[in-house]
């Protein structure tokens, strides 16, 4: 009798012990899935300096980048030409990332943001993809130049609290979500650093695109 107790006992301990075991990690699973929501909408929340395309649109790309990387310039043609087909239906964020050469890519890509001061970082966004990455602060300060914005306002700009949390947000959101390179593009709510871990492609985009609106 003794040991039918003893017996009854450790089932009940055992029990006791998986449902704590599953309330845990039932727990920890629903905290991850609220902390990654939360920060997907943090993400996706921002100003129209900072993005382009309709707010209501049924894609949304995040879009993590360096002005010192090479191969983002690779990222953001691909992605260019396959808005061709898609820019009635895709809202395009860009996250300037600065990681590849911190204190360098970080004062270019403070430069450039400053740009927003003028409400004319889309038009330098641009100008200097399509000059081509990477991109020195001189090389900024030069395209700025020919632009007509005020280069001396741009310098004190690129100095303010605004801007420089902006970066810090970018980044630790991106780390948050798992970013080891770049470009890197945060489509609707999944992750893609590079392209399936190959060069970004159009026609990549194109699928992914359309595989987000079904």
């Amino acid at each position: 009798m003794k040991m039918d107790k003893y017996i009854l006992i450790a089932k009940w301990l055992i029990a006791l012990v998986f449902s704590g075991a599953v309330l845990f990690f039932s727990g920890s699973l629903i905290y991850e899935i609220y902390l990654t929501r939360t920060v997907y909408a943090n993400a996706t929340s921002v100003s129209s300096d900072w993005a382009f395309g309709p707010e209501d649109a049924s894609v949304t790309i995040v879009e993590y980048f360096d002005y010192r990387c090479d191969f983002c310039k690779i990222g953001h043609d691909a992605l260019d030409e396959a808005l061709q087909k898609h820019s009635d239906d895709v809202r395009v964020i860009l996250k300037p990332f600065p990681v590849v050469e911190p204190g360098v890519s970080q004062a270019v890509a403070k430069f450039v943001m400053a740009a927003s001061y003028q409400g004319r970082f889309l038009d330098l966004h641009n100008a200097l993809l399509a000059k081509g990455l990477p991109v020195s602060k001189e090389d900024v300060k030069q395209m700025a130049d020919i632009m007509g914005l005020d280069v001396q306002k741009m310098e004190e700009d690129a100095k303010s609290d605004a801007i420089g949390e902006t970066i810090k947000k970018n980044i630790k959101e991106g780390m948050y979500i798992g970013i080891t390179a770049v470009p890197a593009f945060l489509i609707n709510d999944a992750l893609y650093v590079g392209l399936y871990g190959k060069e970004p492609t159009a026609e990549a985009f194109d699928q992914i695109i359309l595989s987000k609106k079904q």
